[in-house]
């Protein structure tokens, strides 16, 4: 048994559809199709990656639809940390260091992270990269 978790929806009908298709030339839909994403995972938590359309069994208002195709989709992670650095907040700085470097050892190496401070104006210390270093 496979289960399926929905991570982004959309829907797409009609002329709406068709605008957005030849404006971007990437959003493709017909009248009546639903194009989603969809994480699958078995029973041990492992992604799913050889999933085929007659084994995805979706229904709208109790009524069954029928899976025209899927499609490998990669969602990348970005991550923008906005870090409080206003002089109310210099007591909390340190345990701000001690958990924020620990999130940042923790995260997979692809994850590409940026780091805003807000005081005296929103400002970016760190540019998007996925160097750690960096970052620390």
């Amino acid at each position: 048994m496979v289960k399926v978790r929905v991570l982004v929806m959309l829907t797409f009908c009609g002329l709406v559809a068709a605008g957005l298709a030849s404006s971007t030339g990437v959003l493709r839909a017909q009248a009546n199709q639903l194009q989603f994403v969809v994480g699958a995972t078995d029973e041990k938590g492992e992604p799913v990656t050889d999933l085929k359309p007659e084994e995805v069994i979706m229904s709208e208002n109790g009524k069954p639809g029928k899976t025209v195709s899927l499609e490998p989709f990669h969602i990348p992670v970005k991550l923008t940390i906005g870090v409080d650095n206003s002089p109310d907040s210099r007591e909390a700085l340190s345990h701000y260091r001690n958990g924020l470097k620990a999130m940042v050892e923790g995260l997979p190496p692809e994850i590409e992270v940026t780091l805003i401070t807000t005081a005296p104006q929103p400002r970016m210390v760190v540019r998007p990269t996925t160097n750690r270093e960096q970052i620390l």
